[in-house]
C-alpha cells in the first residue's frame, strides 16, 4: 500500500494535469469557496491540493492505515475551514451577497457534509482493502451520479432544488476523481489493485513495482513544473 504522502503528491500530480490540460477545470472550486471567483491561480492552487486530500479518501477502506488516519484529521480540517469562510463571507466580501439570495451560500455546507458522510458509507461498503473503494466500477457509479445531477442543477428552477443538485454533483465528482488519482501508486506495487472490482477482470500492476521515492518524484515534479509554468505566464 503507497503511504499517505505518495498517495497525496499522486492526487496533487493528477489535479495539475488536468489543470494543464484543461484549464477551465479549476473553476469547480468556487462552488465551494466563492472566494477564489476572481482568482484564476488560486483557484488551480485550492484545486490541486484538493486532488491531493480527495486521493487519500479510498483508503477509508482500511480503518488501521496512516492515510485513513492523516485523511480523517485534513478532511475535518478541511470541512471546518470550509463551513468557517462560509459563515464570513457575507460578512467580509459584501460583494457576494446578491449570491446568497439565490441560496449559492447553501452549497458549501451541504457539500462538506455529503461528501464526508458518502465516503464513510463506501468505506465501510468497500467488502475489504483495495476493492470498492479502490474499483473503476465505483468511480463510474459516482462520475454517472456526477453528470445526471449536474444536468438536473443547470435544468431545475427551483433555487434549493438546484444547489442540492449542485452539492451532489461536486461531491459525488470529486469522489470519483479521488479513485482515479488514488489509483496510480497501488498499482505500482506488488499486489497490484482489482480496478473492475466486484467484477472479474485483471489485477492491474500486479508483479509490477516501481518505488515509492521514484513515484513521489515524479509527481512533486510535474506539480512543480505546471505551478512554474501557471506563475510564468
Amino acid at each position: 500500500m503507497g503511504s499517505y504522502q505518495t498517495h497525496m503528491l499522486t492526487g496533487a500530480a493528477c489535479g495539475a494535469l488536468v489543470a494543464w490540460l484543461v484549464p477551465s477545470v479549476p473553476h469547480v472550486t468556487t462552488a465551494i469557496v466563492p472566494l477564489l471567483r476572481d482568482t484564476p491561480e488560486m483557484q488551480t492552487v485550492a484545486w490541486i491540493v484538493g486532488s491531493g486530500v480527495m486521493a487519500l479518501w479510498p483508503d477509508g477502506d482500511h480503518p488501521a492505515s496512516k492515510s485513513a488516519r492523516v485523511l480523517w484529521t485534513v478532511g475535518t480540517c478541511m470541512v471546518v475551514g470550509v463551513l468557517g469562510v462560509w459563515w464570513m463571507t457575507p460578512h467580509i466580501v459584501p460583494t457576494i451577497v446578491s449570491s446568497m439570495r439565490a441560496m449559492g451560500w447553501l452549497v458549501p455546507p451541504i457539500w462538506a457534509g455529503l461528501t464526508v458522510v458518502l465516503a464513510l458509507v463506501l468505506s465501510l461498503w468497500s467488502g475489504g482493502h483495495r476493492r470498492r473503494t479502490h474499483s473503476l466500477v465505483t468511480a463510474s457509479m459516482l462520475g454517472g451520479i456526477a453528470g445526471v445531477t449536474w444536468v438536473l442543477a443547470s435544468l431545475i428552477r427551483d433555487p434549493l432544488l438546484s444547489i442540492l443538485a449542485s452539492a451532489v454533483w461536486i461531491s459525488t465528482a470529486g469522489l470519483a476523481w479521488g479513485i482515479l488519482c488514488h489509483l496510480p501508486p497501488d498499482i505500482c506495487t506488488v499486489a497490484g489493485v482489482p480496478v473492475f472490482y466486484p467484477f472479474r477482470g485483471p489485477v492491474v500492476g500486479k508483479g509490477i513495482v516501481i518505488p515509492e521515492p521514484v513515484v513521489q518524484v515524479v509527481s512533486a515534479g510535474i506539480v512543480v513544473a505546471y505551478l512554474v509554468h501557471l506563475w510564468g505566464r
